[in-house]
């Protein structure tokens, strides 16, 4: 068969794998010898399965940092190699994820494996993998026999073919063609989709390395290179054929080769050697390790994390290197590289210099076998471990080879972070170079995938979801943490189990008191149904109850009615909490609502516990919780009781919330004294009691129509230490109701002159409804002469008053006052006549009685020989005020002749005065015959308008007659005449 009718076979036939029984694989080279044949079993679809490792042991666990289980794995590698089988190994190795720290020390894993099992067709069943591609486009197996797998990502066949006589080195891909390069020196470049477009170039050395141009889809370019040494352009030109450039020549096999943006990276025994396609040269060459292995021992590995990085993984070794465009770069000589390359080759280039900077190296203590970008860290696939010994690492011996790790490491400071051991079925008979790592970058659909390939077994690595640590945390008991995060991935009923067994660990560790705080959250979500909640709060509850944990339970049970937790539940708290955590009980019975339990049993129970016990502190909360239970219950008047057994400051508030005023008639006493001490009562001051029952009084006083003043003084009446409250009750009283309280005049006029007796007399001046007999009783016994004098007035007894002042008071000015208030003569006699026996009152009736008195009769009926101080000094302050007197008299009367005299000139000048009025301009009309008067406020009017009607002129008419009626002397008569007329 020739190379253009096996491409045309291929075309034809290359997906049509067989379904059933055994067919070939279909060859895109025509075989010029006997190849081994490929083929499909089964009649499964063409999917692959992936087989989770993380329940058979695929994934070793965690290692990083744990020196001492690395090595043990050498240890178990000695095992391995005893002709046991592949599942005993992977049981051997999971075995080795055994830890003597605690579930809660457990480092949580980043990642989660899965091992592709029943691939479709199957890739590992007669052949080894040579090598591996993984893209967003395409995931691709090539093996030794020249064999590549296709698939798309979701692991779903694509096609498999025949592409070379020996093993595959090397694949690239664009995402649209996928390029191989062989053991048998040729390159075959196949349309992913299109199984038509297909080419193929023969260099008759073994093909390392290819790599498509990143713009392959228009430019057909690529580059290839391997055992020749040589780096090769490859395109088409103008006329469809191969057009080869040498871009590089070495006497060393190129081992790897990289296109990415405009720079072509190879490697070979002279280091990593970077070409600009911009440029057409070298940029830059980075030498190998000093003591490095012979370059073509291990393959290099390379990944681009972004388009100005590149991570290099080598033996041992890790480049970091950057990447940057600038104008400033200088262009550098290079090296048997040619400084042409077709028009092709940069036709999309950016016009812009890269200037390459290592920024850091990393020398690892292990073999690398695979790179890859992992977030903010690296991901290396480990093949073995270098132990630091150069020799070994630059010697041709390979390594004992140990199960590979997958790390994560700090790709600024080379130090590990997390790891991983893999159990790949073979690994001991495995090099590093049969390993590969892959990245699948994912998509809405699908995640993002890892996939770690070996000759004979292929592992797929997932970052874990929220879901896989919710397990994880599940299954190593972490039950809090897995609660804690599980409100927005499970379901509620589902959370809730997951909360029970975290309570459920925490009983096991006689916490009980940390299992009910949690209860009570696990159990408060809204969304569960309330049904849930009250199976599971009474299933938790009786729990708690039989394992006499009662005091914890009652600090979470839930108090909202809505669940409708049985009763019995509440009352076996209750009653344990009354014989054995009375301090608990106070809370419950103030927090809890009364609806949830048997509450008129604890009333009485709290009713006997108290009558039986002697007051202490204890009991009082007692007493104090169950005033408040009486009161949510709907009977303040028993809680008032208690509240005044109390003396609690809400007596006077508790009273008038509750309108209780109409129902305290018994505890009136109780109520007015509740916040009085025995000896508060007897000894304290007026104001003190005033002040601290002012509120009590109030509350009394304001309700004076809903209890009678009658009631509250009978009620107060028979206890002489209520007397004060009586008083200040009625005192209050008759402020703010004065009609009210007037029946109680007497009985106040006795608590004044008991409590308060110098308000007495303004009470007596004020009112007028007390019995004038009683009050002089009470005045009389209580000697309050004042007082009395003033009654003796209001009943008539003056001379009996005038004598109590003389003689008692002896105060000369007060019976003066007094005499003079009544106004008799009869008693201004008799105070005379005793003044005359006193002479201090003689002296003081000449200075203050003037003008009530006469000073000359008082002076002649004094008893000659009277001796009377200060009567020289009081007639001459009489003398001395009579002439004053006389002196402002006269004075007065000066100033009022004065004024007088004033006021009648000015009256005169105002009535003879007259005014100017030009009649010709201001009033051209008036008859100037008729006589007219202007006014004060400037008007003229004739007689007639002034006084209504014309007079007539009385007086002799002959001789007025004769005078002409305009003349002066005829208008002033006749004014004079209106005058008198008007009386003016």
């Amino acid at each position: 068969m020739t190379m253009s009718e096996g491409i045309e076979d291929f075309a034809h036939n290359g997906d049509d794998l067989a379904q059933q029984g055994n067919r070939e694989i279909p060859d895109l080279i025509a075989p010029e010898g006997g190849f081994s044949e490929e083929t499909t079993h089964g009649d499964a679809p063409q999917t692959g399965h992936k087989e989770d490792l993380n329940e058979e042991g695929g994934a070793n666990g965690n290692e990083q940092n744990n020196h001492d289980e690395e090595d043990n794995a050498d240890d178990d590698d000695e095992s391995s190699g005893n002709g046991e089988s592949e599942d005993e190994d992977e049981n051997e190795s999971s075995a080795s994820e055994g830890d003597s720290e605690s579930d809660e020390d457990e480092e949580e894993p980043k990642l989660k494996y899965s091992r592709l099992s029943d691939l479709k067709p199957p890739v590992f069943s007669n052949n080894t993998v040579s090598t591996f591609l993984a893209s967003e486009t395409v995931i691709v197996f090539a093996t030794h026999s020249g064999i590549i797998h296709m698939f798309n990502p979701d692991m779903s066949s694509i096609r498999s073919f025949r592409a070379h006589r020996a093993s595959i080195l090397s694949l690239s891909t664009d995402g649209t063609y996928l390029a191989s390069g062989s053991l048998d020196g040729t390159v075959v470049i196949v349309s992913i989709m299109n199984q038509k477009d297909t080419s193929y170039a023969d260099f008759k050395r073994p093909i390392h390395a290819v790599a498509l141009d990143p713009n392959y889809k228009s430019t057909r370019a690529y580059v290839s290179a391997g055992t020749a040494g040589s780096v090769i352009h490859s395109e088409k030109n103008w006329f469809g054929s191969r057009s080869d450039t040498v871009l590089y020549t070495s006497e060393d096999p190129i081992i790897s080769l990289n296109w990415v943006n405009n720079l072509i990276i190879w490697m070979n025994e002279d280091g990593i050697i970077l070409y600009s396609t911009h440029r057409k040269s070298i940029l830059r060459r980075i030498d190998r390790p000093a003591n490095a292995p012979r370059a073509d021992l291990y393959k290099p590995r390379i990944c681009f994390p972004d388009s100005n990085r590149i991570f290099i993984a080598w033996v041992d070794h890790i480049w970091n290197i950057k990447i940057t465009t600038g104008s400033e770069a200088k262009p550098k000589p290079t090296i048997g590289a040619p400084s042409f390359l077709s028009s092709s080759a940069s036709v999309l280039s950016p016009h812009a210099d890269e200037i390459i900077e290592v920024e850091n190296v990393h020398k690892l203590p292990w073999l690398l076998s695979g790179i890859l970008p992992f977030k903010d860290a690296v991901m290396i696939l480990v093949y073995a471990k270098a132990d630091g010994q150069e020799a070994s690492v630059s010697s041709r011996k390979r390594p004992t080879p140990d199960p590979p790790e997958l790390k994560l490491i700090d790709w600024l400071t080379g130090e590990e972070t997390y790891a991983d051991v893999l159990s790949m079925r073979g690994y001991e008979r495995l090099g590093l170079d049969d390993y590969h790592l892959g990245h699948f970058h994912g998509n809405r659909s699908m995640p993002d995938k890892y996939f770690i390939v070996s000759g004979t077994d292929a592992i797929v690595a997932e970052e874990r979801t929220m879901l896989d640590r919710l397990n994880w945390l599940d299954e190593k008991h972490m039950y809090k943490k897995s609660w804690e995060m599980s409100a927005s991935l499970v379901d509620p009923i589902s959370r809730i189990a997951i909360g029970i067994k975290h309570v459920e660990s925490l009983i096991d560790k006689e916490k009980w008191g940390e299992a009910a705080a949690f209860l009570k959250i696990i159990l408060s979500q809204p969304s569960i149904d309330k049904s849930v909640l009250r199976e599971e709060w009474d299933r938790w509850g009786w729990i708690f109850v039989n394992s006499n944990h009662i005091s914890e339970l009652a600090q979470v049970l839930p108090i909202d009615d809505e669940l409708e937790i049985k009763e019995d539940l509440y009352d076996s708290i209750i009653n344990y909490c009354l014989d054995n955590d009375r301090k608990t009980l106070v809370s419950l019975i103030y927090n809890w609502p009364p609806s949830l339990y048997d509450y008129n049993l604890l009333k009485n129970q709290l009713e006997d516990l108290i009558n039986e016990s002697e007051t202490s502190s204890s009991i009082n909360q007692m007493r104090m919780a169950l005033a408040d239970l009486y009161t949510r219950t709907n009977d303040p008047l028993s809680a008032l009781q208690h509240l005044l057994a109390l003396h609690h400051a809400t007596v006077i508030d508790h009273i008038s919330k509750y309108h209780l005023l109409p129902q305290i008639h018994a505890m009136i006493p109780q109520v007015f004294i509740y916040n009085l001490t025995d000896e508060e009562l007897e000894n304290a001051p007026l104001e003190v009691i005033r002040d601290k029952t002012k509120h009590t009084i109030n509350l009394f006083v304001e309700g004076r129509h809903q209890l009678e003043p009658k009631v509250i003084i009978r009620a107060l009446s028979g206890n002489n230490k209520l007397d004060v409250m009586l008083f200040l009750y009625l005192e209050e009283l008759t402020i703010k109701d004065s009609f009210i309280s007037r029946e109680f005049a007497n009985l106040q006029i006795k608590l004044y002159a008991e409590f308060d007796r110098r308000k007495l007399m303004g009470f007596l001046n004020r009112n007028s409804h007390y019995n004038l007999t009683e009050a002089l009783k009470v005045c009389d016994q209580n000697n309050y002469t004042p007082e009395l004098v003033y009654l003796l007035g209001k009943v008539g007894q003056h001379q009996r008053a005038l004598r109590l002042i003389i003689e008692k008071i002896g105060d000369p000015e007060q019976a003066l006052e007094f005499a003079k208030s009544q106004n008799d003569q009869d008693l201004w006699n008799d105070l005379i006549h005793h003044s005359l026996k006193h002479p201090l009152f003689i002296k003081v009736l000449l200075e203050k009685g003037n003008g009530s008195i006469d000073p000359v009769q008082l002076i002649r009926d004094i008893p000659p020989g009277t001796s009377i101080p200060g009567l020289k000094e009081a007639l001459l302050n009489l003398f001395r005020d009579k002439e004053m007197l006389q002196s402002l008299n006269m004075g007065a009367l000066d100033i009022i002749k004065d004024e007088g005299k004033s006021y009648s000139q000015h009256l005169r000048s105002i009535r003879l005065k007259g005014d100017s009025v030009d009649f010709n301009t201001e009033h051209p009309d008036l008859d100037l015959s008729v006589p007219y008067v202007l006014t004060p406020s400037g008007e003229i009017k004739s007689e007639e308008e002034l006084i209504g009607r014309k007079i007539p002129y009385i007086g002799d008419s002959d001789q007025e007659s004769d005078r002409p009626r305009w003349s002066v002397a005829y208008k002033v008569r006749r004014l004079k005449h209106i005058l008198d007329y008007l009386h003016f």
